[in-house]
């Protein structure tokens, strides 16, 4: 997997949180009840949207998944919903292409989050900022196609 050196200003999410703790992975139910509400949203730059996982566990596989749009300011922000700013970083930016979930059940994202963390990140000269990291879903994803496309950002030191 190829992966790019970037570097992001501040961003401003608004979106909805939850804890995540495995196997019982409800990522999936999390988008689809902010895909209902994104409208709510004010102040929504662009049409990208953005997966946050952070506060990983060091005793079982759990973490915080925040699904959000980025906005310009947290004005009128909707009930239920939370604010979250990551400061500017540099980041590894690797493209994941293909299904999440294979048709046959596939754990695809699973897997390229293993080869990216497992192969190739010990592998490189960057010291990784472990705090968070996140995907970012832009015009080339798609749930459904083969030909889906988007960004997993890996934050460096």
């Amino acid at each position: 997997m190829n992966y790019k050196v970037i570097e992001r200003n501040e961003i401003k999410l608004v979106g909805m949180m939850e804890r995540i703790v495995m196997p019982n992975n409800t990522i999936g139910k999390l988008w689809e009840d902010f895909n209902k509400r994104t409208v709510e949203i004010k102040n929504v730059v662009g049409m990208a949207c953005y997966g946050v996982a952070d506060n990983m566990a060091t005793e079982a596989y759990a973490f915080d998944e925040t699904v959000a749009v980025e906005v310009s300011s947290f004005e009128d922000i909707p009930e239920g919903m939370v604010t979250k700013i990551i400061a500017p970083k540099k980041y590894l930016v690797f493209t994941f292409k293909g299904l999440i979930v294979g048709k046959n059940g596939e754990m695809n994202l699973s897997k390229a989050y293993e080869d990216i963390y497992g192969n190739i990140l010990p592998k490189l000269d960057f010291e990784i900022d472990n705090e968070f990291n996140f995907e970012l879903y832009d015009e080339r994803f798609s749930h459904d196609s083969e030909d889906s496309e988007f960004d997993i950002y890996v934050p460096v030191k």
